[in-house]
């Protein structure tokens, strides 16, 4: 018959800012872990990676996103500040001004809502944006468009 080892230790503080708690996890199956995560409010956690893991999400209380390699478009309130990290060593910005047709292509805005440009985004830097009309914001990085480096940010009412 099998077991389930409720593991009822306490909640530790990541490096990635996170409160983890363990539920279930055991040397016996280590294919299996169940955790409860908890984030401040307020608190945007680091980028991780895990190898040869599994992760599923369910959020709880409060709103948040998961971003998982080509994950699906973002959701934000209107209101909430969005901040971008520029995590590579290239400058990347966020861009919905269009200079070219394919920049025009690219480019999506709600009715109302006014274009925004980070302009250069170093290394390690980060841009906030306060997206204030609900609806879908489709941006692009003008360094790199040609790659197809687009995003998209869904702002609810």
């Amino acid at each position: 018959m099998p077991a389930i080892n409720r593991q009822s230790a306490a909640e530790m503080l990541t490096e990635e800012r996170c409160h983890i708690r363990e539920i279930i996890n055991s040397d016996d199956d280590p294919a299996v872990s169940i955790a409860r995560a908890r984030v401040e409010p307020g608190v945007t956690t680091a980028w991780h990676a895990v190898l040869n893991t599994v992760e599923r999400f369910i959020i709880l209380q409060g709103s948040g996103a998961v971003f998982i390699g080509d994950a699906p478009a973002e959701a934000v309130n209107a209101g909430d500040t969005v901040q971008f990290q520029n995590i590579s060593s290239f400058v990347h910005t966020v861009s919905t001004s269009p200079d070219t047709t394919r920049e025009r292509q690219e480019t999506r805005l709600p009715a109302g809502a006014a274009a925004f440009d980070s302009g250069e985004i170093a290394p390690g830097a980060t841009w906030n944006h306060t997206f204030t009309t609900p609806g879908t914001y489709q941006y692009f990085c003008e360094p790199h468009l040609s790659t197809g480096m687009v995003g998209t940010v869904i702002v609810r009412p």
